[in-house]
């Protein structure tokens, strides 16, 4: 059983990260397709996507790239982690890792919300601040809210220029396995493959799921609208444009 504090995540050995867990140190769920957990919970959006990452390829791919995440190494998927030598309060809702060479190389914390429930600014800039500590390059929040680029966040949260800060809409994540189910040069190859894509999707469609798409405009909407109606100049910098 190891005895020292955990500190870096990056960097670190991966029969160490192993034994982090044993010592409990480290806390940590490994993220199921089928979880046990009760439709809509919010710790089975996490579980379930994660899980589609993880066992179909093409889908793999696509998420991977635009989180500029790593693929030399191998891929490991967590959830409801939490890092108790660094912050005892913070549980994670979903983390990728990466381990090349026995050493985890690159990673990607996610936070997750469903429904109603909006990103957190003070949450993300509290976040950011751990990732920072155990030198994660890489966040991800994902909601019900929409962006224009995956790049762009629904709050104004304070990342440091050498981080990487995205946002996906669940939506936007159900398009780009639905794309993938089209006959195109992209398309899922693997026949089983192809089909948990299906069954993910069936049940990302089904709203008691927690993915609600877009039926409501999001907060800053009345505010643009009553601008324009009153004809008041808007700004790029408007926070509600």
């Amino acid at each position: 059983m190891i005895k020292k504090k955990f500190n870096k995540l990056i960097g670190c050995k991966y029969e160490d990260f192993l034994a982090y867990q044993e010592s409990g140190q480290i806390e940590s769920q490994e993220a199921r397709l089928i979880p046990l957990l009760k439709t809509g919970d919010e710790g089975a959006l996490p579980s379930i996507f994660l899980s589609t990452v993880k066992l179909v390829k093409e889908y793999r791919d696509n998420i991977f790239k635009e989180l500029k995440l790593s693929r030399a190494g191998k891929a490991y998927y967590l959830t409801e982690v939490m890092f108790k030598d660094v912050d005892d309060k913070s549980r994670i809702d979903g983390l990728i890792i990466i381990v090349s060479k026995g050493a985890i190389t690159d990673a990607c914390i996610f936070e997750m919300k469903n429904k109603n429930n909006s990103v957190d600014k003070d949450q993300v800039d509290r976040y950011i601040g751990l990732s920072k500590k155990l030198g994660v390059k890489t966040m991800a929040t994902v909601s019900n809210e929409f962006v224009s680029d995956s790049s762009m966040s629904p709050v104004k949260a304070k990342a440091p220029k050498n981080f990487n800060l995205f946002h996906f809409s669940w939506t936007y994540l159900m398009t780009k396995g639905q794309l993938l189910l089209f006959q195109n040069e992209s398309n899922i190859k693997d026949e089983d493959q192809v089909e948990i894509m299906r069954e993910v999707l069936h049940y990302f469609d089904n709203p008691a799921s927690g993915v609600n798409g877009y039926h409501v405009m999001k907060k800053g909407w009345k505010e643009t609208v009553d601008k324009i109606n009153n004809r008041i100049p808007l700004k790029v910098s408007d926070l509600c444009v």
